[in-house]
């Protein structure tokens, strides 16, 4: 009997060691994807807001990325320039940090950065500043537009652990998704059957930091030509401006418009100043076919999100204040056949072939991948 009694116990006991075995090897193994958070470097205030839209574009279009390659959990976070202790403590928990800045506070904030060995700079702008030879060596990746590049910079960073990723343009911040959310905010934009928008720049720096300004003029006959384009084809005009655009630009804008014979019904101007940030609804609004878009030369930035959102061609004004950048911009997107140039007021409508753009912030994705070694 007890030799019986011990033949079923030990019959249980296997039972259930096999049971928990079996338990054991089907369990799904547990696995957690490292951290290689993305770090957009901003200026403080409302400053350079091109530059910073420029690094959240490439921020988000390398998440958007590396999430599909699935090789670790990713996060864009936002400092300010005066919060480089911070940032840099919150890189070194990272297993890999990817640094994005842009413009002439970026080259700065670049320059001062502590040496790592697991730290991804990157540096975009629309220009070649005097001091960008300050970050060779310390930025691993700078994108510049290959229209304003020299031989003079490419042997500057010969041989340094920098590659330079030549692009057609600057990156902006042109999620679909986000310009028709604004968009949608604005029932008051939805019940114009077709409208002209005018996107102001203003007073513009030059390579060597000196500020060339746009004349009253030249605001003054950006609204006469855009009144008159409105007139011409039956539209709405709506407008807004930049932290660059002074007050009286802004009057003398909205002066040339009633000096066409547009009456103060037919437009309506957002004013940045005032808190009215309509920029990405309206840049929605570029999308539309029926609507036609007029942005002044000076804005790197907004001539190429209006080249990339409207997917025609657009109407450049030129300004006094285009430097030798922005007018090798223009000049490189009217052979593409993306813009017409507006002078005065006179339109220039060129017979180009109007050829579709590539967004910036792809490009420079890939040449960031191919250059990164994290195995993506």
């Amino acid at each position: 009997m007890k030799i019986f009694v011990s033949l079923v116990f030990l019959v249980i006991l296997t039972s259930i060691v096999t049971t928990n075995l079996m338990e054991v090897k089907i369990m799904p193994e547990t696995v957690t994807s490292p951290s290689c958070n993305i770090y957009v470097v901003k200026n403080i205030d409302n400053k350079n807001i091109g530059d910073k839209n420029s690094s959240r574009g490439i921020a988000k279009s390398l998440k958007d990325k590396i999430t599909l390659l699935g090789k670790c959990t990713t996060t864009i976070l936002e400092y300010t320039v005066g919060e480089k202790e911070s940032l840099e403590k919150a890189a070194s928990a990272d297993i890999k940090s990817i640094i994005i800045s842009a413009g002439s506070y970026g080259i700065d904030f670049i320059e001062s950065l502590s040496p790592s060995n697991h730290n991804f700079v990157i540096w975009s702008g629309h220009q070649i500043y005097t001091e960008l030879k300050t970050i060779s060596g310390k930025a691993s990746i700078i994108a510049i537009p290959s229209y304003v590049m020299n031989d003079k910079v490419r042997e500057t960073f010969a041989g340094e652990n920098t590659k330079i990723i030549e692009v057609p343009g600057v990156a902006g911040d042109s999620d679909e998704a986000f310009l028709v959310g604004e968009y949608n905010k604005y029932p008051s934009l939805h019940n114009k059957e077709k409208a002209v928008i005018v996107f102001i720049g203003g007073n513009a720096p030059t390579e060597d930091g000196k500020i060339k300004e746009m004349t009253l003029g030249d605001a003054f006959n950006l609204g006469t030509a855009a009144a008159t384009l409105a007139l011409k084809n039956h539209a709405f005009v709506f407008a807004t401006n930049s932290p660059r655009t002074t007050n009286e630009q802004l009057k003398e804008f909205e002066h040339g418009l009633a000096h066409a014979g547009l009456a103060q019904e037919q437009y309506h101007i957002f004013d940045f100043h005032s808190g009215e940030r309509l920029y990405p609804a309206l840049l929605y609004m570029a999308s539309l076919s029926q609507n036609d878009v007029i942005v002044t030369g000076e804005s790197s930035s907004m001539v190429r999100d209006s080249i990339e959102q409207a997917h025609k061609k657009i109407y450049v004004y030129l300004t006094s204040s285009m430097n030798d950048s922005h007018n090798k911009q223009i000049e490189y997107e009217l052979k593409e056949g993306r813009v017409n140039i507006v002078s005065g007021e006179s339109f220039d409508c060129l017979s180009y072939e109007y050829i579709p753009p590539t967004p910036i912030t792809e490009m420079i994705t890939q040449g960031v991948l191919e250059e990164i070694n994290w195995e993506f």
